[in-house]
């Protein structure tokens, strides 16, 4: 778990670097749980489809993201299951998560890989709306000569521009980095502790079903 703290927080810190001195914190978000079912009609016979699963339904600022809580579990879950199975979260370990410095995480339930929502103010530059492809691009440029490892790439899924990045630790680890822009803010997913690129699915999900007011 120290590893997986570590990556995010040097994450953070490749953020924080490649958008100025001046960045703020954007205010804690709010979680809602809902559940939906779906009833279907066919001519003079009514079938009840099961019922979706529940969603955990973020909303972060003008972003609502919906994390399927049977893949993620919340950071309270987590310490949770881990006390049940006689290994309990290092208490400092523990304070770091609950702290917010990481904005709201979450960790996959089968690998324990961990995923971090938050949104961060870019006070050095001036944007209204979704960043276009060339700002995504300049983004990305302002990056080079800081010695950070990070390859990047702009994606478009949902309708939506975002850059994403991915670094390894030189190791085991992979972590990444996406980021959508929108009216000066970056909202932000760290996703650490995966060992295949084609793991990142887990996270193109989550940006597959997200909305924007």
């Amino acid at each position: 778990m120290k590893k997986l703290l570590a990556l995010v927080m040097s994450s953070l810190f490749v953020l924080t670097a490649c958008t100025g001195e001046g960045n703020s914190k954007v205010s804690e978000t709010q979680t809602t749980t809902v559940t939906t079912t779906v009833t279907t009609k066919a001519e003079t016979t009514t079938t009840t489809a099961a019922p979706e699963p529940p969603m955990t339904v973020l909303q972060v600022e003008d972003m609502t993201v919906k994390i399927d809580p049977a893949v993620w579990e919340t950071f309270e879950e987590y310490v949770e299951r881990m006390e049940k199975n006689g290994t309990p979260v290092d208490p400092e370990d523990r304070k770091d998560m609950e702290s917010g410095e990481y904005g709201r995480v979450f960790v996959h339930g089968d690998a324990d890989w961990l995923l971090t929502i938050d949104t961060f103010v870019m006070e050095d530059r001036e944007l209204e709306g979704f960043a276009t492809r060339e700002e995504y691009e300049e983004f990305a440029e302002s990056r080079e000569g800081k010695g950070i490892n990070f390859t990047s790439e702009i994606r478009e899924k949902n309708g939506l521009l975002f850059l994403d990045c991915i670094s390894s630790d030189g190791g085991s680890y992979y972590t990444q980095i996406s980021s959508i822009i929108k009216d000066n803010t970056h909202y932000l997913f760290i996703f650490a502790g995966f060992e295949k690129k084609t793991e990142r699915e887990y996270l193109y999900d989550i940006i597959e079903n997200l909305s924007f007011e």
